[in-house]
């Protein structure tokens, strides 16, 4: 099971707290949990089509709440390459130029 965590700010660097998860949601951004087959992060989280590009930062210290990129590889990200990096941990994903505004909204 691959989880996903679409942010809503391209500055966030710690792992959100409960409220803000709940904004997320909300905005139809936050968690998505599912057995992933290939990186289709735009048919589940849509907005990520407009943001300007999106990185991708687990949490890896055990414990820990500070987000780490994942630097891009040569070809770009694939499922196998961020299942490689991160384990079992959850991927969070972080617009590069736009801003989420968090409020209810529809995908």
């Amino acid at each position: 099971m691959d989880i996903f965590v679409c942010l809503g700010n391209p500055e966030q660097e710690t792992v959100p707290d409960s409220s803000e998860r709940e904004r997320l949601q909300a905005a139809c951004l936050g968690e998505e949990k599912k057995a992933w087959e290939v990186l289709q992060l735009e048919e589940n989280f849509p907005k990520l089509s407009g943001c300007g590009g999106y990185e991708f930062l687990p949490c890896l210290e055990g414990g820990g709440k500070t987000l780490q990129r994942i630097a891009m590889p040569r070809n770009g990200y694939t499922l196998k390459y961020l299942r490689c990096v991160v384990h079992h941990a959850k991927i969070y994903i972080r617009p590069i130029q736009k801003v989420w505004i968090m409020m209810n909204m529809s995908r």
